[in-house]
């Protein structure tokens, strides 16, 4: 039988989480994160070139720390991810997370009749996949909007209240429930983000934040970082064109939209304030370069050198040039 779950929530940690803008710098006291401040450095994609495995001894060679995929470029290892661990082992390269769907049943957060299908299908993976890589958090994509309307309050809570029972379901094993706000999802715009953090439990759910989906969706991505930092389990790095940096119109339905980092017509999310306060907020997780995988014609290796160019240059990041 289908349920509704109940949100779980407490205003106390809520108010923790950031909810305010200027929450990071006058609302919380104590360290957001470990005290080293260590920031490790991934590349993330849907598609691979020429294949998953082929490209992680370069990635490795760069000095990049782990890696990304999409459950699809994992299925040949789903049976057996001990072998995808052994090969990740041998390059030193950590699986950071693995990005949903688990199947195209696995995201409909919004419908209440299908919330205990989503929450097994998820809560499995993360128990038979993700727990043998040492992963602490399962980045979740949420499936399309209901229109282009703005999400109303009983459909965020039914999301909020999926997830949270998700991330209550993986935290058995380590693992916080990451939702990827993004453009085209029930959580797309700014409104829709905040209710949808107050309504989740630091407990149980984190944040995977998109530089380039934030921005498309209207929000300044270092806002959001800053206000959500101590939930944040992932940063992504991604670009727009440069005319949308501020962006405030409607939602962006270009099919490609976004730019790497350094590239013709970028411009469009200001990196360089993003990575200050990261460091200065000593955020301790993954910083990934999020590859776009539109152009698919070349190696994606050749599509991260000339990125990892800027990122060495601009940002100074402890990656090799090759």
């Amino acid at each position: 039988m289908s349920k509704t779950y109940p949100i779980s929530l407490n205003r106390r940690h809520v108010l923790a989480g950031g909810l305010s803008a200027g929450a990071v710098t006058s609302g919380l006291t104590g360290p957001l994160f470990a005290a080293d401040g260590k920031i490790k450095f991934g590349v993330g994609s849907n598609a691979w070139a020429p294949d998953f495995e082929g490209c992680l001894t370069g990635l490795s060679k760069i000095g990049f720390d782990g890696v990304e995929p999409f459950a699809t470029n994992i299925a040949p290892y789903r049976a057996d991810p001990a072998k995808l661990k052994a090969i990740l082992d041998k390059t030193g390269l950590q699986l950071i997370s693995c990005s949903s769907p688990v199947s195209p049943t696995a995201t409909d957060f919004l419908d209440p009749t299908k919330a205990d299908q989503v929450i097994k299908e998820n809560a499995e993976f993360a128990r038979d996949f993700l727990r043998v890589f040492g992963c602490k958090h399962f980045k979740l994509t949420f499936g399309p909007r209901r229109g282009d309307t703005l999400m109303t309050t009983e459909q965020l809570k039914q999301l909020a209240a999926t997830m949270n029972e998700l991330g209550r379901r993986t935290s058995e094993w380590g693992i916080k429930a990451a939702p990827h706000p993004s453009i085209n999802s029930p959580i797309e715009r700014e409104s829709e983000l905040r209710a949808f953090m107050e309504m989740t439990d630091p407990r149980y759910v984190a944040l995977v934040t998109d530089t380039g989906h934030l921005t498309l969706g209207g929000m300044d991505p270092a806002v959001i970082i800053r206000d959500y930092l101590p939930r944040i389990a992932e940063v992504h790095l991604k670009d727009v064109e440069g005319k949308y940096k501020g962006w405030t119109g409607p939602s962006y339905r270009d099919p490609r939209p976004y730019r790497m980092p350094g590239t013709a017509n970028a411009g469009g999310v200001d990196y360089v304030d993003i990575y200050k306060l990261l460091k200065d907020r000593g955020y301790s997780g993954f910083v990934s370069l999020d590859i776009d995988g539109t152009d698919l014609t070349v190696p994606t290796i050749d599509l991260v050198k000339p990125n990892v160019r800027y990122l060495v240059e601009t940002l100074k990041l402890p990656l090799k040039l090759q």
